[in-house]
């Protein structure tokens, strides 16, 4: 049962030609609305596109279907070369997302500035970073 009655609303933001793709969720990740989230995710990325920043910032409740469609199209967008980045700037997400275990898997970053330069920058196989150039 959805703990405040807001419906998830998604926004997706991507310019022709840019390399980023900005996904903005806001109120609640459910078991159902993550069907949603996960059909947005799989078909909103532009082709040119190797960035995708999901912005978790206006999320008021986020349940465990939730965090596996973050997880599986975290590994998805790598297997192809791509990146998907999460923004967790809330402590209550924060702390869902260490509680889960997820942050290991998933690229978190305290911010969207923060996630925007991480896209400014080429990671070796180490893990090292490097500018984009």
């Amino acid at each position: 049962m959805p703990g405040t009655g807001r419906t998830l609303r998604i926004t997706t933001v991507s310019q022709p030609g840019d390399l980023t793709t900005v996904v903005r969720l806001s109120g609640e990740v459910d078991a159902d609305s993550s069907r949603t989230l996960d059909h947005q995710l799989r078909t909103r990325m532009p082709v040119a596109s190797r960035y995708l920043i999901v912005d978790l910032s206006e999320v008021t409740l986020m349940g465990a279907a939730g965090i596996r469609v973050l997880l599986e199209h975290t590994k998805r967008l790598a297997g192809s070369g791509r990146r998907m980045l999460t923004v967790a700037s809330t402590p209550h997400m924060v702390r869902l997302l260490r509680l889960t275990e997820a942050t290991g898997a998933l690229n978190i970053h305290p911010s969207m500035p923060s996630a925007m330069i991480a896209c400014l920058t080429r990671f070796d196989a180490r893990g090292t970073g490097t500018p984009s150039g």
